[in-house]
């Protein structure tokens, strides 16, 4: 590894086929390898034909396992130790909470769970168990065609994904209380149905909404399913009580596998 990427060596093998979750243009990324022949099929394995200096190492692993994955955990010297314990850099020094603040931010939270103004631990958990029965990653990819379609953006439904995110708020799950992201334009979820005519539109080159096909609207539901389902992958990840350094790893995989 080197401030320009990291290095593959020539004769690594490669996983033959990506997995479903894999991120959207890993599979074209192997294509243009196959066609520059720095990627061939050997003895019924694809294989580097010659040394590649990936952008990163989550990129390099990712290609290498079919998968989207941290490179800075899975590559491991002989040793087993990973290439994030190896270096013990980051791209932002680690730092600790000052007592007093830490001290200032626990009394403040404490207050706010006294007023009401925070939901408890318990009511949490019950929650993020309701959502989790309708929108976890194993429930998504069960999900196909124009039902997912349906599922994630369509406004109208009150079961779907983009109403409990925006709108709903009630006893069984009172959206607020996590973020809101009411207001704007509902192009910014890249896809949806439009009122008025019942057509779906997505963005065009000029970033303007554009009448589009169902199975158009079903390719862009089934990409934002698959970035869904390796986001959390990728949350599950991070450690409990993660470091800055955990959270940069963690935004930087954001970056280069969820473009």
């Amino acid at each position: 590894m080197s401030g320009q990427g990291f290095l593959v060596l020539s004769g690594a093998v490669i996983r033959r086929d990506t997995v479903p979750s894999a991120p959207p243009n890993l599979s074209s990324q192997r294509q243009n390898l196959l066609s520059q022949g720095i990627l061939a099929e050997q003895d019924g394995q694809l294989r580097l034909m010659k040394d590649h200096l990936f952008s990163s190492p989550s990129a390099a692993a990712s290609m290498v396992m079919g998968i989207g994955e941290n490179g800075r955990r899975v590559w491991k010297t002989l040793e087993g130790q990973s290439l994030s314990e190896l270096t013990h850099t980051s791209d932002a020094p680690k730092s600790s909470i000052d007592s007093k603040i830490r001290t200032r931010i626990l009394q403040k939270y404490e207050e706010l769970l006294a007023d009401g103004k925070l939901l408890t631990k318990t009511e949490l958990d019950e929650y993020f168990s309701v959502f989790r029965d309708r929108f976890s990653p194993e429930k998504l990819k069960a999900v196909q065609g124009e039902q997912l379609l349906e599922l994630l953006h369509d406004h109208g439904n009150r079961d779907s994904l983009v109403y409990w995110l925006e709108f709903k708020n009630d006893d069984e799950f009172p959206s607020p209380q996590f973020g809101g992201i009411g207001g704007g334009s509902a192009m910014k979820f890249g896809v949806f149905r439009r009122k008025e005519t019942g057509v779906w539109q997505g963005r065009n080159g000029n970033n303007k909404p554009q009448d589009i096909s169902t199975q158009e609207a079903v390719e862009i539901a089934e990409r934002h399913r698959d970035q869904l389902v390796l986001g959390a992958k990728l949350l599950s990840e991070l450690p409990e009580e993660g470091t800055d350094e955990d959270y940069l790893l963690l935004q930087n995989q954001m970056n280069e596998l969820l473009p």
